[in-house]
């Protein structure tokens, strides 16, 4: 009995993980290239405040809901500024064709216009074009605060409580293969 749930098992695991059938479903993952400052001039800057008893988590938190408000007062400028060509060459600058259809798997790294810093994170923007738009952004770090404050309940944290305001600043981009 224990050998044929053993095989049954092992089959249904060698037909779930079978290079036929998981190659099929792989899709790429989408790059966001930045667009070049001639297009879309504008950046946005937001900052977002976060207090936990752990440092680590309040940290976390507020860089990334500063990403999420610097990319959502950016849409309205990378929807209405960037046009079909200005993605395309985007796009062209890195070797790489512009997205245009839903079949990705998700976006993934961030390339810079040439000259300017390395992006920290992206983030995908809904579009009503053809081109798929997202935010590059990069984390302002000198301009981060901590602070911590006694609190009863932090129990786990030495009693400490942390305060901490992230910033970051994000420009348009487009999604590339």
């Amino acid at each position: 009995m224990k050998t044929k749930m053993l095989l049954l098992i092992g089959s249904v695991g060698i037909s779930l993980f079978s290079p036929e059938r998981s190659s099929a479903q792989l899709v790429p993952l989408t790059i966001c290239a930045e667009v070049q400052p001639s297009a879309v001039n504008q950046s946005a800057k937001r900052r977002a405040t976060q207090t936990e008893c752990s440092a680590k988590n309040a940290r976390r938190i507020a860089i990334a809901r500063s990403r999420d408000s610097a990319s959502k007062a950016l849409t309205p400028a990378c929807r209405n500024k960037i046009t079909r060509s200005e993605a395309e060459a985007a796009c062209a600058l890195h070797g790489l064709t512009l997205v245009t259809t839903q079949q990705h798997g998700g976006l993934g790294d961030a390339l810079a216009v040439p000259g300017t810093s390395v992006p920290d994170a992206t983030q995908a923007i809904e579009s009503t074009t053809d081109a798929k738009l997202c935010a590059v952004l990069r984390d302002l770090p000198d301009e981060f605060e901590s602070t911590s404050q006694f609190d009863l309940i932090c129990i786990f944290d030495g009693f400490r409580r942390t305060v901490f305001v992230g910033r970051s600043r994000a420009r348009c981009g487009v999604q590339c293969l």
